[in-house]
């Protein structure tokens, strides 16, 4: 759980600006994906743990969607 809370500050603290390069947007995408990847893993209960693989899931969908444009 510590080393979740370190991804979530770290990720909270190197969110890139909305004018930054989309390739740079798209990694924070991805990066966030990973830590509700991360979180699903850690749920206590099936229903915590869907709605954060979800949440990976649209996160990376977001970072390709990015990178596509």
């Amino acid at each position: 759980m510590i080393n979740t809370l370190i991804e979530l500050q770290h990720l909270a603290a190197l969110r890139p600006a909305a004018t930054a390069p989309a390739v740079d947007i798209a990694a924070w995408y991805r990066a966030k994906g990973d830590v509700h990847e991360h979180l699903a893993a850690e749920a206590q209960d099936a229903a915590t743990a869907a709605r954060n693989q979800e949440l990976a899931s649209r996160a990376r969908e977001h970072a390709a969607v990015l990178l596509l444009s």
